[in-house]
């Protein structure tokens, strides 16, 4: 075989392992700058770290991430980098531009590098999800003749899509955030005790009042098992409600004396209900609790409410009957009745000492009953 042939497969392997390496080091350095983006969770760690890792790569005198309003083209900037003296002017920029980068998809440079006395330029570099565009990056660089690379564009373009990924992750993680917090203010304002335990009796979610109505003094932590930190009859009815739930597949109620505090004995109303997946495939059982001592003595004060005005109602008719006949007669000893006629007179006197014996009976028993109630 001609030497010239050895050699041309020679420099093609060559020219080869060198291309695999660079793409070996190119992957490389993907994954570092992957990990430096993702691994942040909050939106500012997020930007200043594409900010610092661009840095890294341009060199830039200054930089700003735009980010746009949720389904609107409007942009506002959320992060500036580099020269705290410089920065974009309104006029750089506006919508038409920056949908045509954004549409491009990829790095993109502004300025004409063929003009003549150009000292910085301004590149764009588009932050966008494959759902929706999420904003941008500008950047100021000074002028280097080597500056547009195949090789550069494509670590720029990784950069921005990791960036991309990373904000999306930060708002949907915003967004579980919100929603937990929400629910868990909804389950804290709940009256009654709650608790949701899987198919294996573990604690998915438990609120303050059921931690008070039941007793728990020690942290019910979640994947927990219940009869870890519940024991006595108000486990064992729990065990029942739990295994009448879970493999009749249906709900049911009971009520247990419980003593959730040293010396403080309640009668605790129990209640379940299945949580179902989108299946309908039973995942868990909810536990409500009530206080029921609570209720009772709600009902009992009811109920002393409503014998108070029926008896202030009896009261106020007894009362009238004996005035009304005192009144009477009185008026009439003074008016119809002759000084002479002591016949009359003692009979009408004595009705009126008999009324009067019945009125103070009355107020004696109101007396007695205000002491009652006072006691």
């Amino acid at each position: 075989m001609p030497a010239d042939t050895f050699e041309k497969d020679r420099l093609f392997m060559t020219r080869t392992i060198s291309s695999l390496t660079d793409q070996i080091d190119l992957f490389e350095t993907f994954q570092d700058l992957s990990l430096k983006i993702i691994s942040q969770f909050d939106l500012d760690g997020i930007l200043s770290t594409s900010c610092d890792i661009v840095q890294e790569v341009l060199n830039y005198e200054f930089a700003g991430i735009y980010l746009f309003d949720p389904g609107s083209p409007v942009f506002s900037k959320r992060h500036h980098a580099g020269n705290p003296d410089r920065d974009f002017s309104s006029a750089d920029f506006n919508e038409t531009l920056i949908a045509w980068v954004m549409n491009q998809g990829r790095w993109t440079v502004l300025t004409d590098l063929q003009e003549k006395d150009v000292s910085e330029i301004i590149s764009i570099l588009p932050l966008k999800s494959p759902q929706k565009n999420l904003g941008f990056m500008a950047v100021c660089t000074r002028f280097a003749p080597e500056f547009y690379s195949r090789k550069l564009s494509s670590i720029l373009d990784f950069l921005a899509s990791q960036t991309a990924i990373a904000i999306e992750n930060q708002q949907l993680y915003s967004k579980v955030s919100n929603a937990h917090t929400y629910l868990t203010n909804m389950l804290e304002s709940i009256s009654n005790g709650l608790m949701v335990v899987n198919m294996n009796k573990e604690l998915t979610l438990i609120n303050r009042n059921a931690t008070a109505i039941l007793g728990i003094r020690e942290r019910a932590e979640t994947g927990r098992r219940y009869d870890t930190f519940i024991s006595g009859e108000l486990k064992e009815e729990m065990d029942r409600l739990f295994q009448k739930a879970s493999g009749r597949r249906f709900t049911a109620e009971s009520m247990v004396m419980h003593t959730p505090y040293k010396e403080v004995e309640i009668m605790v109303g129990i209640s379940t209900s299945l949580l179902t997946d989108r299946n309908r495939a039973v995942i868990g059982v909810i536990f409500i609790f009530r206080d029921m001592s609570a209720s009772k003595e709600i009902e009992r004060l009811t109920r002393l409410d409503e014998m108070k005005s029926e008896f202030v109602s009896n009261v106020s008719h007894e009362l009238r009957t004996p005035l009304s006949v005192i009144k009477s007669y009185t008026e009439a000893l003074l008016t119809q009745v002759e000084p002479k006629d002591h016949d009359t007179r003692e009979q009408f006197l004595s009705v009126i000492d008999g009324e009067t014996d019945r009125l103070a009976g009355i107020v004696s028993n109101l007396l007695d009953l205000s002491r009652i109630e006072a006691g």
